[in-house]
């Protein structure tokens, strides 16, 4: 779903006042994020496989658009791409795939429909 903002106060208030409650459309969760180029939305999508393992180990880190900073017991760690993060993940024990640990899940995630709908507030 793609929501096109007519007023910018609208655009920089909205996200910010529906974040206290949870929002969903069609079952779906609804995430705010900034309309960055392809390319970056692309990189930032690779990580999130290793972005939900580290959750789950309660791990720190950090990604700023394309890169990604994990906070390891050693220091923390700049990577430049999913794959050099789940490189070094690998090497430390992990079990992740190429660029996570989703990707046989993504399969299945492909499948569902989801709403298609655009709206302008």
């Amino acid at each position: 779903m793609i929501l096109h903002f007519l007023e910018f106060t609208v655009k920089r208030d909205g996200p910010e006042e529906s974040l206290a409650k949870e929002n969903r459309c069609g079952g779906w969760p609804l995430i705010f994020d900034h309309d960055y180029a392809t390319e970056v939305v692309q990189k930032r999508k690779a990580y999130n496989g290793i972005k939900k393992l580290l959750k789950e180990r309660g791990i720190r880190f950090q990604t700023p658009l394309t890169k990604m900073t994990i906070h390891w017991d050693d220091g923390p760690k700049l990577y430049g791409s999913a794959q050099e993060a789940a490189c070094d993940m690998r090497k430390r024990g992990f079990s992740v795939g190429p660029t996570g640990i989703l990707v046989l899940k993504r399969e299945a995630f492909n499948n569902q429909k989801l709403p298609s709908q655009s709206y302008t507030w």
